[in-house]
């Protein structure tokens, strides 16, 4: 397309029906923003986020009153590898400490986990055969602990040879909450039968019900937790414009412990 001469303000004229779907967007997002999804003495938010470049797109999550409220963001997919700095990353995400778990030679492979003062990582452990980082994070304040396993999957890996690898791990270490980009569509019935068989095998349950990525309406960011462990007060996926896959927000009440006189 090509214009002559000099566009002036007086040419250009906003569409009633733009202004209209604005402001819908705008409701939207105010609401969203404040739905009870938010971190206090007794519950603990936790986000999960295929974030397709953590480089490009923490200015985004700095801006996302959605994720900022959270205690603990998981990410999958953030692009980094060992040599990346994180500087401007960090200055993003001020009010949260950076955890970087950068594949070696496969950007797409690396994970991180930004959380709050209030957290604290007692112990973390990765699994290379699995492309899988385990967590055990607590909270002095309301005595929260759990164990968490961070992982991304990608296509090209053998998902019997994925499952059977994941399960030995189940087997060797006591996890509560499973968690990641499995690039296995929960839809399908024939796809996730091997996964949700192990799954249940070890008392995990899928808690996500809607598609997380995008473009194709499936369900490749699950949730696995054991209901003995926790009390999921909310869960829901939240659209984000900056990545293809939605983000995944959960809430865990934790039982106020009496203080002993």
């Amino acid at each position: 397309m090509y214009i002559l001469g000099n566009i002036e303000h007086k040419h250009v004229r906003t569409n009633p029906k733009v202004c209209t779907e604005y402001e819908r967007l705008r409701n939207i997002s105010n609401h969203s923003s404040h739905q009870p999804l938010v971190s206090s003495n007794i519950m603990m938010n936790i986000t999960l986020l295929n974030i397709r470049s953590l480089h490009k797109h923490s200015i985004d999550i700095k801006f996302d009153s959605n994720l900022t409220t959270s205690d603990i963001i998981f990410l999958t997919e953030t692009q980094l590898l060992p040599q990346s700095n994180d500087n401007e990353i960090v200055n993003n995400l001020q009010g949260f400490t950076l955890h970087r778990q950068d594949h070696t030679s496969d950007r797409y492979s690396s994970l991180a986990l930004c959380y709050k003062d209030n957290i604290i990582i007692n112990q973390c452990d990765y699994f290379s055969s699995i492309n899988a980082v385990k967590y055990v994070l607590s909270n002095d304040v309301n005595q929260f602990r759990t164990t968490v396993l961070l992982l991304y999957r990608k296509h090209s890996c053998n998902v019997l040879q994925y499952i059977d690898t994941l399960h030995y791990i189940l087997n060797s270490h006591d996890i509560d909450m499973i968690l990641g980009d499995f690039n296995i569509n929960y839809f399908n019935d024939d796809d996730i039968k091997p996964l949700k068989d192990m799954m249940d095998s070890h008392g995990f349950t899928q808690i996500i019900q809607s598609a997380t990525f995008v473009s194709a309406g499936t369900l490749l960011d699950h949730v696995y937790v054991t209901p003995a462990m926790y009390d999921i007060t909310e869960h829901r996926v939240i659209s984000v414009y900056y990545s293809d896959h939605d983000a995944v927000q959960l809430v865990i009440f934790i039982e106020r412990k009496e203080e002993t006189p």
